[in-house]
C-alpha cells in the first residue's frame, strides 16, 4: 500500500472507537430503561445495570483496539528498523554537554539524505 495512503486506513480503522463507545453505553442504557418499565417497576435497577453493562463493553472494546494499534504500530517500527529507516528522536536524553557521537551524526546524516 501507498505511503500516502496508510495514514487514512488507520483513521478509518481506528477513529470509531469513540463512537462505538458512546453507542455500546447508550445502548444499554436504552435496554436497562426499556426493561426498568416493562419489568422493574419504574425503580431504575436495571437502568443501572444496562448503563454499567454498556460501559464495561464499550470500555473493554476500546482496550481492545488500543492493544491491537500498540501492536501494530510496534510491527511497524521493527519493519522500518530492519529496512534502515532512521526516525528522528525527539525525546532523547542528553547527559547535558552538547556533544555529539558518531552514531548520532550517522543519524543525522541519513536523515539529511531521506530529506532530499
Amino acid at each position: 500500500m501507498a505511503p500516502l495512503y496508510k495514514g487514512y486506513e488507520s483513521l478509518g480503522r481506528y477513529g470509531t472507537v469513540g463512537i462505538e463507545l458512546v453507542i455500546s453505553i447508550g445502548l444499554g442504557w436504552w435496554f436497562g430503561h426499556w426493561l426498568d418499565g416493562k419489568v422493574g417497576g419504574g425503580h431504575g435497577w436495571f437502568t443501572a445495570g444496562g448503563f454499567v453493562f454498556g460501559a464495561f463493553a464499550g470500555f473493554r472494546q476500546l482496550f481492545i483496539v488500543a492493544r491491537k494499534m500498540t501492536r501494530e504500530a510496534e510491527a511497524e517500527a521493527e519493519r522500518d528498523r530492519k529496512a534502515g529507516v532512521v526516525l528522528p528522536t525527539f525525546l532523547e536524553e542528553h547527559d547535558g554537554d552538547e556533544h555529539h557521537d558518531a552514531d548520532h551524526s550517522d543519524q543525522e546524516r541519513h536523515l539529511d539524505e531521506r530529506r532530499r
